[in-house]
This record gives structure tokens, sequence and C-alpha cells, in this order.
């Protein structure tokens, strides 16, 4: 029986003659439904590093019922994700008809918080130096520990007087944080100055 292939809907119109001359016509329509759409809402994560991405799908045209396969997981079907990391993910939509749409999607994560504190020195007696810390991402909070117990001090800088190991913990308005750590130590040594020596030749 012959048959013919349409890549376009309408009306089409087909005339059968046989070898006595005799003939018939016969018309169909072909439908086709409407292109497959696939619109993504993407949630990205809030913190580098961070698990609290999601994706949900909203999909329409082709011939129900649809079906949706995930790249990083077969065993998923279903047309939201969550607890998703920064990357990509790809998706494939299938209709009853077997067509086919592969879809990208990208969850941006924020850059990671990268802090630069100053290098561990030793305390003399009787000694105080400024602790200061740098970051590569503006309007942070900081918050200061000296052996786990938390300091009254939220700048990016510290008084230090003391021995111990200092934390400093920087935070965003988001929630994400950074830890940064140094050991000081502290010398009981006495300088041996005499201010009270007589030096020859200074004066006239």
């Amino acid at each position: 029986m012959p048959r013919s292939r349409y890549e376009e809907s309408g009306s089409y119109f087909v005339r059968v003659k046989d070898s006595r001359g005799c003939s018939i016509t016969g018309s169909t329509e072909v439908t086709a439904p409407d292109a497959i759409s696939v619109k993504p809402t993407i949630a990205h994560p809030s913190c580098h590093g961070a698990s609290n991405g999601s994706i949900s799908l909203s999909l329409s045209g082709g011939t129900a019922p649809h079906t949706v396969s995930w790249e990083d997981d077969r065993t998923i079907s279903s047309l939201r994700r969550e607890g998703l990391k920064g990357g990509c993910l790809r998706c494939s939509y299938h209709d009853r008809s077997s067509c086919t749409q592969h879809y990208r999607m990208v969850l941006n994560e924020p850059d990671p918080i990268v802090l630069t504190l100053d290098e561990g020195f030793t305390l003399c007696k009787d000694q105080s130096r400024l602790l200061r810390v740098q970051a590569n991402v503006p309007n942070l909070r900081y918050q200061w520990r000296r052996d786990g117990k938390t300091l009254n001090k939220e700048g990016a800088s510290l008084l230090i007087d003391k021995p111990g190991k200092y934390e400093v913990v920087a935070t965003t308005a988001e929630g994400c944080s950074a830890v940064a750590s140094v050991e000081i130590k502290a010398s009981n040594t006495e300088l041996p100055i005499d201010i009270t020596r007589s030096f020859v030749g200074l004066c006239e």
C-alpha cells in the first residue's frame, strides 16, 4: 500500500487511477501540535558551594503525555529539582509522538569569600599590635574570636595585646561566610635598655 510522508500540516488531496482509466479522489487533514517549549524557573545557590539551588520546568506544546529525563540522574522524571549546587544541568523532554527537545540550564553561584589575614607575630612585653584582615568581597560583617571566645569587635582590624589563637568570621548579607585564623605568641623578656646611662660627646 503506497504511503506518503508529510512534514507540514494542512489539507492534502490524492487521486488514484488504475489501468482502465478509472480514478478515485480523496483528501485528508494533517495536523501538528504546537512546538515543544521548555521554560525554566531557576533559583541560584545563595553561597559558593551551597546546595540550595532549584529548577522548576514549565512545559508546553507537543502531544501529551509528556516525560522528562535528566542527564545527571536518569531515575528522576519530575519537573522540579531541589538541593542543587552551581553548575550545568541538561534535561530532555519527550512527548507521545516521540518528539524530543533538549534543554540546558546553568545555576550560577557567588564567588568564594577569600580572607587574607596578617601573619602571626610575637608580642613583646606590654606591647599591643594591630591585626588586620582583607577580603575579595565588599560589605562584609566581621566577628573576632580569641581561643574560641567571641570578642566585642566587628571591624576589619583588631588591636592585639594578649597571645592566643585569633579567628575572624566574615559574613555577607546573604549569610555566606568564611573563616581565617592565626596564632599570636607573647614574650615576657624585657629589653635591656638603661635610659639613665650617660653618653659622652652628645652635648656640648
